[in-house]
């Protein structure tokens, strides 16, 4: 284990997008498959498995409260919001539904993990320029390399 990553407890939130099918339901057992075989080789201490729908209302558009952004959203949001990450494009807004919110399209598959019940990082997502795919996260776990992208 690395020195940055040495005994601390290593969590991971999967979220998946609820209601799919095909490709992209495949796609998502592959990744909790994946996720699996690191649980069982001990890198992850607990994993937890979240649905979401394909969009809900954008948890910093003044709704926050009552808008049935999932917690975890807002956990999200709140976690970037000051730091060099951001969850856009994989994370997209759109202005104005029908009550006049912000729209957030959640991704297919999010890795959120956390380093004693602290989120340290977070696939997909962007830092400047560079993109750090689910997969990335996924590698950067199964190698044991450094793969906290928040600070």
């Amino acid at each position: 284990m690395s020195p940055a990553n040495e005994q601390a407890r290593v969590t991971l939130d999967v979220c998946l997008r609820s209601a799919v099918a095909g490709v992209t339901e495949a796609r998502q057992e592959e990744v909790l498959d994946r996720v699996q075989q690191l649980s069982r080789t001990g890198i992850i201490d607990e994993v937890t498995v979240h649905y979401w729908g394909g969009r809900v209302a954008a948890p910093n558009d003044g709704t926050r409260n009552d808008s049935g952004t999932p917690d975890i959203v807002t956990e999200l949001y709140d976690v970037t919001e000051d730091s060099d990450i951001t969850l856009e494009p994989f994370f997209r807004e759109k202005a104005g539904d029908r009550e006049n919110r912000t729209v957030l399209f959640l991704p297919v598959v999010c890795l959120v993990v956390r380093r004693d019940e602290e989120i340290a990082a977070v696939y997909p997502s962007t830092d400047g320029d560079e993109h750090r795919t689910l997969q990335d996260g996924l590698a950067a776990l199964a190698e044991d390399e450094t793969w906290a992208n928040l600070a």
